[in-house]
């Protein structure tokens, strides 16, 4: 069986190989592609556009990989797909361009795509709670950027549209959640809806969390860049906390965007990175908030797993691999209750679930987790049995692999 991936980005082995830059993301196309490679009865081709000017192939470690050029895509896509002959197509992520041109430019092969975010869905919500004079402001970078929060969400909208298209184009669909299944039916009614859920990284599977290890009344936030993340409802929810636990601390995987201790960075820095510094210093909370620039995998995995608690405080999200994460460590979690996050953690079992808006839940729930030792320890407990069900790996693989013969057979 021939299989042909259409992705975003250049997966890492390919990347390094044909020196190209290596992205961050994608590490659950990276973790079943590793899977993958190792069944005889695959043969595995990834495509994945890029800004170079030729086609670039080469097979690394039993997959052949191709860079497509994003000019003049469609005679690239028409090209290759003619070469590689697959049995069926699937397309990672449902929001980008290139997808869309490869399903005009070859419209007889047999697709199936699965669902990532739901940018159509996603821009409703990317304000997240933002007070609207903060939402339309500028800083330097925003104006030279052209770009602000509300240009920004009207971009998600556009993305959108093309989202759209794409769903209702390919009858196959792979998702894993209540929440993106509604979606999938209101955009295309008529399509297959297949289950399956994302496998991990690898790090995430061998180790597991210990309350005797973790850092004490210090929560772990996996992003906050961009407003649908929900750092400034984390950092609301944050005096109420050190009412009660002075030492509390919120440590934030990525760069610093409210950094402003240079000319340079303040030029450097978009508007939110500026209200996340005025929200700090209006609440007093200077030294609470840490952020740890960007992690790689066992960077990340060992910051998670020596936090006390996992919080997911995102306006919107599909099933984020981040709470996956932290289930399969075991790091008791409390996350707003949005999108597909309650078919993962069943609340008050294997986490806490809370109204996005409702910033003092986060407070409360937070602040149970840390003054009762025995909770923390039965979240923790039933929160990674549920994850290593949920992201059982070879599961998923066959998983997948019956999705393909079911969609080739048709």
């Amino acid at each position: 069986m021939k299989v042909m991936w259409v992705c975003n980005m250049l997966l890492p082995e390919f990347a390094e190989k044909i020196n190209e830059p290596v992205l961050a993301g994608g590490s659950w196309m990276v973790a079943l592609a590793k899977d993958m490679k190792t069944c005889n009865e695959i043969e595995l081709v990834i495509c994945a556009p890029y800004n170079g000017d030729t086609i670039k192939d080469l097979k690394v470690d039993n997959i052949t990989y191709y860079a497509i050029p994003k000019k003049n895509m469609g005679e690239y896509w028409s090209s290759v797909t003619k070469k590689i002959k697959p049995d069926v197509i699937h397309i990672h992520g449902t929001e980008y361009e290139h997808a869309n041109i490869l399903i005009k430019s070859c419209p007889n092969e047999r697709y199936v795509t699965s669902i990532q975010g739901l940018t159509s869905i996603y821009a409703n919500h990317y304000l997240a709670n933002l007070p609207y004079n903060v939402a339309k402001k500028y800083s330097f970078k925003d104006i030279i950027k052209r770009k602000n929060i509300i240009k920004t969400q009207k971009d998600w909208f556009e993305n959108g549209e093309i989202e759209k298209e794409i769903i209702s184009n390919v009858n196959n669909i792979i998702g894993r959640t209540t929440w993106d299944k509604a979606c999938v039916h209101m955009i295309n009614p008529k399509a297959k809806y297949y289950y399956c859920s994302e496998s991990l990284r690898d790090s995430f599977y061998k180790t597991k969390w210990s309350y005797d290890e973790c850092e004490k009344n210090s929560i772990f936030i996996s992003q906050g860049t961009y407003p649908i993340k929900g750092l400034h409802m984390a950092i609301e929810a944050l005096p109420q906390l050190v009412k009660e636990y002075p030492g509390v601390k919120i440590y934030v995987a990525g760069n610093n965007i409210s950094k402003a201790d240079t000319f340079m960075a303040k030029l450097k820095r978009g508007y939110y990175g500026r209200y996340i510094e005025k929200l700090i210093e209006s609440k007093n909370l200077k030294g609470k908030i840490v952020f740890l620039g960007p992690l790689d995998e066992k960077s990340f995995c060992d910051r998670m797993k020596k936090s006390h608690v996992f919080l997911s405080a995102s306006s919107i999200e599909n099933s984020p691999n981040s709470v996956g994460e932290a289930m399969l460590l075991g790091v008791p979690c409390v996350s707003s209750n949005v999108g597909g996050v309650s078919d993962m953690v069943k609340d008050k079992e294997e986490g806490f679930l809370y109204p996005f808006n409702e910033t003092y839940m986060i407070s409360y729930y937070v602040g149970k987790i840390f003054g009762n030792k025995e909770l923390a320890l039965s979240l923790s407990e039933k929160s990674k049995e549920k994850g290593e069900i949920i992201f059982d790996r070879k599961n998923n693989l066959e998983t997948t692999i019956n999705i393909y013969k079911e969609v080739i057979n048709k």
